[in-house]
């Protein structure tokens, strides 16, 4: 009695993004072949795939999931009904059990189940409280009916990844919702999503939504990065500079979620952390597609020095009140713990947050909480656990005036918790939506294949728009680091890519390992992130080039609101100077030139050793030198022009896919973006067939115009052609 698993397909509710960042082309989804390969880490899948949970309705638990395979029949089954089953080592019994199936006549057939009935968790007809996810090796078994216990299993079992939620994915708008741009990232699911076991053993009482609240934070808190790829170091709060290194800043912005996933850099600050929190808030929707928690950004600008706990990352230190004392920056102390509340001379100052950045979100009893994972304390209020997140227990005063030092001497320092408004209201606090004066006060979306350029309001006076005292702080900021000679600005027109860019970084330092790890497009620039690697150190290396030279201002802006650290300690160098713009900070350098912008900045195994050297600096003039080599007026510059084949309006029906392809032109970058207007299409991601050919999903109906972006292989200039597509029913 053999039973042979042939494969499994499903057709699932809403589009995934793989760990890669693409979307499968074709309904129903193969999920399981015997010569698929489908794992991708320890439980996921390469080919993940999205349900609509269970509602409130008896006899909705059924999945269109089908299984194909093969059984020897036993005489004695015949005239008599089976099931088949499916289960995880860890699910304690069933998860899929098929409906009841009658025995074929003959001996040898095959076996089709067309659905599955989800047994796990056991719905009734009571909804899902919360979105799950099962993922791993599932065995299947065939038994009969009547003796479901006495199984014949498969010899070989299946990696199969599934999640249900109950809506699709978030859409904005951008200033109130977090924008998932058509599609779930299974790498949210994976980080977020509990399985039914973890929710069945909620204690009883407990609020669903405040348990998800409190597990995704300890999630958080607990992040040392992602097994499913290699782990270099732990990750940690950046006690060198307090620098966001995955695309958000003060006011949020774009995170960047695959770098993260890659473990690309370990070092974050408040606003990555607030970021993951809000990603975390946002997968917990209500049947219409509400977000359930209705989280919302803050930023409180000056924010204060803490109280001893630990910071995100360094449990080795659970008295540290001193969050930078890995900057060597003059007069700061390198110890994580500065003994008294004074100044000198009783000891070297204490570093404080010149500003920070947390998640407010509704609780079950409609109670305000705050989400933090930067900073636990040893001695919290009671109630609260020691060296832990904040995780909606407290709200905004009582998180304040626990985590900050209330010294009397450092309250010049110190903030309050009063939200600002566009009157002006003498608080501290700047919260999404109700400052807004400019957009980017909230994580928009989730960058996976492209960058995001932060377009900012601007005053009357042309200044950019954001909170005092930071938009002076920026203003002196990019005053005093303005480079004497000011050059011209112009366009760089060098070769960022390609062997001529490899043999540049590698003859920089032969002994370092050179590494280019992505370029990522968007329509108003490109963006080239490389390192120099010794084994203890690594540089990263992040070139941004963009087709206006305000654009580039803008998105300049945006890293100088990037960290938690004095504006003050930003300086310019007599023996640095670089571009027409050079800002030297103790974890980073950045400069402008013309159309490009540079960030050298680095990741040490010890944090003492994380701040910048002469070899950075050197680097830094290395390249300066060799982007201002070719620099010309922009009707000089090197520019794509990619032409569409066929028409530039189309059609597609909801729920299928049309094909949109460009000639192809051997002058530009294999990597591509599509831009979409309204979130009316699905761009299913980079083609595995054809570089020049962009796929999309039809998902409602209406009209939206759609960006294709390539760039140049020579100097990542962009082109960008338009197409206008209807959806219809």
């Amino acid at each position: 009695m053999s039973f042979t698993l042939t494969s499994i397909t499903a057709t699932g509710s809403f589009p995934t993004f793989d760990s890669t960042g693409k979307v499968p082309s074709t309904s129903p989804i193969l999920l399981w072949a015997p010569d698929l390969a489908p794992e991708d880490g320890p439980t996921g899948s390469k080919y993940p795939i999205t349900f609509l949970s269970p509602p409130s309705t008896a006899l909705t638990d059924i999945i269109s999931l089908s299984v194909s395979g093969s059984f020897t029949f036993p005489p004695d089954w015949q005239q008599k009904t089976y099931l088949v089953t499916a289960e995880l080592p860890t699910s304690g019994g069933p998860v899929f059990q098929s409906n009841p199936l009658p025995v074929p006549p003959s001996p040898t057939t095959q076996v089709f189940v067309p659905v599955v009935r989800l047994v796990q968790p056991n719905i009734g007809t009571a909804a899902a409280p919360l979105p799950f996810r099962w993922a791993g090796d599932f065995v299947w078994s065939i038994a009969l009916e009547t003796t479901p216990a006495i199984k014949i299993a498969a010899p070989t079992p299946t990696r199969l990844e599934l999640c249900w939620v109950k809506s699709g994915p978030p859409a904005g708008p951008q200033d109130v919702h977090v924008n998932f741009e058509g599609a779930y990232p299974i790498g949210l699911f994976r980080m977020f999503l509990p399985s039914p076991s973890e929710i069945a053993s909620i204690p009883k009482g407990k609020a669903p939504n405040d348990w998800y609240v409190q597990r995704s934070m300890n999630r958080i808190w607990n992040w040392s990065g992602n097994k499913d790829v290699p782990v270099r170091v732990p990750f940690r709060y950046d006690v060198v500079g307090g620098i966001a290194n995955f695309g958000v800043g003060a006011f949020g912005g774009s995170f960047r979620l695959k770098r993260f996933l890659d473990n690309m850099f370990y070092n974050v600050n408040c606003y990555d952390l607030a970021a993951l929190a809000q990603l975390a808030c946002s997968i917990l929707l209500d049947w219409d597609g509400t977000e359930v928690l209705m989280s919302s950004w803050v930023f409180q600008q000056p924010c204060g020095y803490i109280n001893s706990g630990q910071l995100f990352g360094w449990p080795e230190y659970p008295d540290c009140n001193n969050p930078f004392w890995g900057s060597n920056q003059q007069g700061i102390s390198t110890d994580p713990v500065v003994p008294g509340n004074e100044w000198l001379p009783l000891g070297p100052p204490r570093a404080n947050f010149k500003n920070h950045a947390w998640v407010e979100v509704t609780m079950s009893n409609s109670s305000i909480g705050v989400l933090d994972a930067t900073h636990g304390l040893k001695t919290p209020p009671a109630g609260i656990s020691p060296n832990s997140p904040a995780d909606g227990s407290q709200d905004r005063q009582h998180y304040l005036v626990a985590q900050i030092d209330q010294t009397p001497t450092l309250q010049p320092e110190k903030g309050n918790w009063v939200n600002n408004t566009l009157q002006g209201s003498g608080g501290s606090c700047y919260q999404s939506p109700i400052w807004q004066v400019n957009p980017w006060i909230r994580v928009r979306n989730i960058t996976v294949n492209s960058f995001t350029i932060p377009h900012f309001s601007r005053m009357a006076d042309g200044t950019i728009a954001m909170p005092e005292p930071m938009g002076r702080e920026i203003a002196r900021t990019i005053e005093r680091c303005q480079v004497p000679s000011k050059p011209l600005a112009q366009y760089s027109n060098v070769a960022l890519q390609g062997e001529q860019f490899h043999t540049l970084l590698e003859t920089f330092h032969p002994e370092l390992s050179a590494e280019v790890h992505e370029y990522l497009i968007s329509s108003g620039g490109v963006e080239v992130l490389a390192s120099l690697d010794d084994q203890t150190t690594r540089t990263f290396l992040e070139i941004s080039v963009f087709d206006q030279f305000e654009v580039a201002f803008d998105y300049l802006t945006h890293l100088l609101i990037s960290f938690n650290t004095s504006h003050d300690a930003v300086q310019p160098r007599n023996d640095c100077y670089l571009g027409a713009y050079t800002f030297h900070m103790a974890g980073q350098i950045v400069w402008l030139r013309g159309n490009v912008i540079v960030r050298i900045f680095c990741a040490a195994k010890d944090p003492k050793a994380g701040g910048l050297t002469d070899m950075h600096r050197e680097l830094g003039r290395y390249i300066d030198e060799y982007i201002a080599r070719d620099a010309v007026d922009k009707p000089e510059l090197k520019r794509p022009a990619p032409v569409l084949v066929g028409q530039s309006q189309v059609r597609v029906k909801m729920g299928e896919t049309i094909a949109v392809k460009l000639h192809a032109d051997d002058t530009t970058l294999d990597e591509k973006t599509a831009q979409i207007e309204h979130p009316l299409l699905l761009w299913l991601g980079p083609s595995e067939h054809d570089v020049n050919t962009f796929e999309f999903l039809g998902l409602e109906e209406g009209n939206t115009e759609v960006k294709l972006n390539v760039a140049a292989k020579s100097n990542l200039s962009v082109g960008t052609v338009k197409v206008h597509v209807e959806v219809v029913a």
